[in-house]
């Protein structure tokens, strides 16, 4: 993570230090989201990657906004 921020910080970050993250099993987690009825499947999406891993929570996660309009 150090060698990452000093990448970002001194400019020299790029596309191929993303890429490297594809090599893990998560790839480049971008986003989480928990979802199902009761709020206690989580999603997770990566830039790098072709799926959305998943599991099950013991915490619900918030109620959604928009779930109240």
């Amino acid at each position: 993570m150090d060698e990452l921020q000093a990448a970002f910080d001194q400019g020299r970050f790029d596309r191929d230090m993303i890429d490297i993250a594809n090599q893990r099993p998560l790839a480049n987690l971008s986003s989480i989201a928990f979802g199902g009825p009761d709020l206690k499947t989580v999603y997770m999406g990566c830039l790098g990657g072709e799926r959305i891993a998943t599991f099950r929570s013991p915490i619900a996660g918030a109620v959604p906004v928009h779930w109240n309009f």
